[in-house]
């Protein structure tokens, strides 16, 4: 019997191709839709400069994500079938920040489980560099029990973030009191946006009983504990919501907690 596969790699080596090249593993078509639409974004267009800037560098964090997703040769290199250069032509047009959180969400369920919290926390900065408007906030009624679980513990820190900010007021002084006032009506916006997609009881909407504060944070007795305590309390509702968003089941709450995350960080 001929044996006709040692001809397979001589025609490949012939062509300048490696059996590598042919049957190596493909950059993730997902992520890669994600870094090219971030590049396009990133083009001279009608956005301000800052988030042109910002979507380039998240297209080179989605093109590294894609290239982690490959992995390595024995020599420690990027496979070479693993490409992630792409040209203009292949762009599609460019988006803003909106239109982007909902392209996040309905790409998500396609995407590596590992890069969906990527893909989030870039929706989530791009869209807290304008100012966040919650009006369509709160559209989505929450079925799955692991998104009604996270969305409660958001509206959790945001009733932990406003009744610290009473303990911190007691030794703010005026810069720190008028923070606490924005922060304050901030979070008001979001807990009413939030609740109408969860089944709450009324306990939820409260401190729970023996509430400490963020952990390595005491009862402020200054004001330099004071400041240290508010940044603390509006980390926290920005980690939780962004954590709420990369682990939704349903895309409409992850549309939602993208917004309210950026409205968090925003604030």
């Amino acid at each position: 019997m001929k044996k006709l596969l040692i001809t397979v790699p001589l025609v490949l080596l012939l062509g300048g191709c490696t059996v590598m090249d042919v049957v190596g593993p493909r950059p993730n078509k997902e992520v890669m839709a994600l870094a090219k639409q971030a590049h396009a974004d990133g083009l001279p267009s009608g956005a301000t400069e800052d988030y042109r800037q910002l979507r380039t560098e998240q297209s080179d964090a989605l093109k590294a994500e894609a290239l982690r997703l490959c992995g390595i040769t024995p020599e420690g290199e990027a496979p070479s079938s693993c490409s992630v250069n792409f040209d203009d032509a292949e762009l599609p047009a460019s988006i803003g920040a909106q239109e982007l959180v909902s392209l996040t969400a309905d790409t998500a369920p396609r995407l590596p489980k590992e890069s969906v919290a990527l893909a989030v926390e870039q929706a989530i900065d791009a869209t807290a560099m304008q100012p966040v408007a919650l009006d369509n906030v709160g559209s989505a009624t929450l079925t799955s029990e692991a998104d009604i679980t996270h969305a409660t513990a958001v509206v959790q820190r945001e009733a932990e973030l406003q009744y610290g900010l009473g303990f911190a007021l007691a030794f703010a002084d005026d810069p720190l009191r008028e923070r606490i006032a924005v922060l304050r009506e901030a979070s008001r916006e979001r807990t009413d946006a939030l609740t109408p997609s969860i089944p709450l009881d009324d306990g939820s909407l409260a401190p729970s009983p023996g509430y400490q504060f963020v952990e390595g944070y005491a009862e402020p007795t200054t004001l330099e504990e004071a400041q240290l305590l508010v940044d603390a309390l509006q980390r926290a509702v920005i980690d939780e919501t962004a954590a709420a968003a990369a682990a939704a089941e349903d895309p409409t709450w992850m549309r939602d907690a993208i917004f309210i995350a950026a409205h968090a960080k925003r604030a």
